[in-house]
């Protein structure tokens, strides 16, 4: 678990150069090839990266809508960041996986507008709690998300929770349409075998095949 700063899969896009002069996205209409290789993860901030430019210049802690896979001519769309990221991270401490299971997986976003947006995977961010930043909902069962960094059809960035994807996999085990989802629910249980388990104990004698015994009282 890595704490703010974490390496990430390398993957090249464009950098809106409007980043470099310190402007809103898209205000100079200029943008510049890069290497992204890192993800910084501060609490109530939106997803941040690090590039390497063509020139050999770092450039870190850029937000996630400077950041895009085309170039204006090729029809690059313009969401703003609130439908890019829905949920800030949650903690300095987060985990990256490349899942294998989700590599290169096609998939589509449910948007704010209720509209689908195609879009392919990348990796995913996880974050967790910790004694000195525990005022988030990273381990909360029914707040908790994890980020899943995707390009859009569009050419920009998504990092998206698992509630607004719909996966697909060209029919090897996704072979159905969605439904009944309307009326799931968010799943806010917390389950602790030590604690599920307290009424029983391990014996007082230290054997290496030790037998269990219920509490008497």
């Amino acid at each position: 678990m890595a704490y703010i700063n974490t390496d990430i899969p390398i993957f090249s896009a464009y950098l809106d150069t409007s980043f470099l002069y310190n402007q809103d996205p898209r205000s100079t209409n200029d943008f510049i090839n890069v290497e992204v290789f890192g993800f910084t993860s501060l609490s109530f901030r939106c997803g941040l990266f690090s590039v390497m430019t063509e020139m050999g210049s770092i450039h870190t802690r850029i937000p996630i809508h400077y950041l895009t896979n085309k170039l204006p001519e090729e029809k690059l769309t313009n969401y703003p960041l609130d439908w890019l990221q829905l949920w800030d991270a949650f903690s300095p401490h987060v985990s990256v996986n490349k899942y294998e299971y989700l590599k290169h997986s096609a998939c589509k976003i449910l948007l704010k507008n209720k509209t689908w947006h195609e879009a392919k995977y990348l990796m995913t961010f996880d974050w967790v709690d910790s004694q000195e930043h525990y005022a988030t909902q990273s381990e909360d069962p029914g707040n908790h998300k994890q980020g899943h960094l995707l390009i859009g059809e569009g050419g920009q960035f998504f990092c998206q929770p698992g509630n607004r994807i719909i996966w697909r996999d060209g029919g090897d085990f996704i072979c159905k349409e969605l439904k009944g989802h309307e009326k799931w629910k968010v799943f806010d249980k917390e389950f602790s075998c030590k604690h599920t388990g307290s009424r029983w104990f391990a014996g007082e004698e230290e054997l290496y095949f030790y037998q269990f015994e219920p509490n008497k009282d």
